[in-house]
C-alpha cells in the first residue's frame, strides 16, 4: 500500500517537472537555438503524452498528463494552433473539475489495475532527459567553441584594424599616428629624457622632379625601395615612420652625444644616396635631415619637433645632401 502512494505522489510530480521544462523550452527556445535532437525530445514527449491518454483515457491518465502532452505539442505548430491547444486544454480541465468532486481524482496518474503505466512513465522521463541531458552539453560546448572563436576573431580584427590605423599603405612602415604615439610613450616614462633619445626629420631631395619626369608609378617605387633601405639599416630599437610624402622620422635609442648622432645621421644619408635602378631610368637620390637630441635640446615633444623641422630646411637651404643637428 505503501509503494502504491508513493507511485501516488512521485509520478503526478514528474509529469508536472516535464511540462514545466517544456514550457521553458517553449518560452525561450529562439535563445536556445533547438536542436533536432530537442525537437525529438519534445515529439518523444508529445507520443508518450498521447499514447497514455489514449490508453488510459483521460480521466484515468490524468490532468498532469494532458497537461505535459498539450504543451510538448505545442512545439510543432504556429501561434494560431497554439493557441487552440491551450484553449482545448483549459475547456478540458474545466470539464474535469466539473466532472470530479476531490483534487486527487483530477491529479492520479496511477491506479491500481494499470500498474503498468510505472513503466511507460518512467521511461518518458529516462528517455527524453537522455537525449536532454546530451543536446544541452553538446549545445553549450558549441557554444563555447563559437565565443572562443570570436573572441579570437575578435582580437584578430582588433590586431588587423590596429594594424592599419598605424602603418603606411604605401611603404608599410609605422605612419604618423604610431609615431607620435611611440614618441609620447617615450618622453613620458621615468628616466627616458636622459636615456639618450633622438629625432632625425629626413626629407629626400628632388623627390618631386622624380615624380614629374617618371610618373608617380616610379616615385612610389623610389619611396618603397627608400623605406626598406632604411629599415634595414636600423638597429632593432629604433623606429622609422613615414610622415607622409618623401618626409620620414627617425626614432633613435641610447644616442650619447650629438657627435653620435651626427655619425648616426651620416649613416642614414648614405643608405638613401645609394642608386636606385628604375625600369625607365637610374635614380640618384640624397636627402636633408634635421635632428635633435634629448635633453640637450629641451624636453616639451612639440617644440623638439618644430626645431628638427627647421634644422631639417636649414640643412636643405645650405645644399641638400647633408644634416644639420644644431642652430649654428
Amino acid at each position: 500500500m505503501r509503494a502504491f502512494e508513493f507511485q501516488q505522489f512521485v509520478e503526478p510530480c514528474v509529469h508536472l517537472v516535464l511540462a514545466m521544462m517544456v514550457l521553458v523550452l517553449n518560452r525561450y527556445k529562439a535563445s536556445f537555438k533547438l536542436t533536432h535532437q530537442v525537437l525529438v525530445v519534445a515529439f518523444i514527449m508529445a507520443l508518450v503524452g498521447i499514447v497514455g491518454l489514449t490508453r488510459y483515457g483521460l480521466f484515468s491518465a490524468g490532468l498532469i498528463w494532458l497537461l505535459f502532452s498539450a504543451l510538448s505539442m505545442t512545439f510543432f505548430f504556429p501561434r494560431l494552433a497554439r493557441k487552440l491547444i491551450i484553449a482545448f486544454v483549459c475547456t478540458a480541465l474545466f470539464f474535469a473539475l466539473a466532472h470530479s468532486r476531490q483534487w486527487f481524482d483530477i491529479t492520479r496518474t496511477v491506479s491500481p489495475e494499470n500498474a503498468a503505466r510505472s513503466i511507460v512513465v518512467w521511461l518518458s522521463v529516462i528517455l527524453p532527459f537522455a537525449i536532454l541531458l546530451y543536446s544541452f552539453s553538446k549545445a553549450v560546448g558549441d557554444a563555447y567553441k563559437e565565443m572562443r572563436q570570436d573572441k579570437l576573431n575578435l582580437g584578430i580584427r582588433n590586431k588587423e584594424l590596429h594594424s592599419k590605423a598605424h602603418t603606411d599603405t604605401l611603404t608599410e612602415l609605422p605612419n604618423r599616428a604610431f609615431f607620435y604615439q611611440q614618441l609620447l610613450q617615450k618622453t613620458q616614462q621615468p628616466g627616458l629624457a636622459n636615456a639618450g633619445l633622438a629625432l632625425l626629420f629626413i626629407d629626400l631631395d628632388g623627390f618631386k622632379a622624380i615624380n614629374d619626369t617618371w610618373g608617380h608609378e616610379a616615385g612610389d617605387t623610389v619611396l618603397r625601395i627608400t623605406a626598406w633601405r632604411m629599415q634595414h639599416r636600423l638597429r632593432d630599437s629604433d623606429i622609422i615612420c613615414r610622415l607622409g610624402g618623401d618626409e620620414f622620422v627617425l626614432l633613435c635609442n641610447n644616442i650619447s652625444s650629438k657627435a653620435a648622432l651626427a655619425s648616426f645621421a651620416e649613416q642614414i644619408n648614405v643608405t638613401v644616396t645609394a642608386s636606385i635602378d628604375l625600369p625607365e631610368t637610374l635614380v640618384n637620390l640624397s636627402c636633408s635631415i634635421g635632428g635633435v637630441l634629448l635633453p640637450e635640446d629641451g624636453s616639451d615633444i612639440d617644440a623638439l619637433l618644430s626645431l628638427a623641422d627647421k634644422r631639417m630646411y636649414r640643412a636643405k637651404k645650405a645644399g641638400k645632401n647633408q644634416y644639420c643637428l644644431t642652430d649654428e
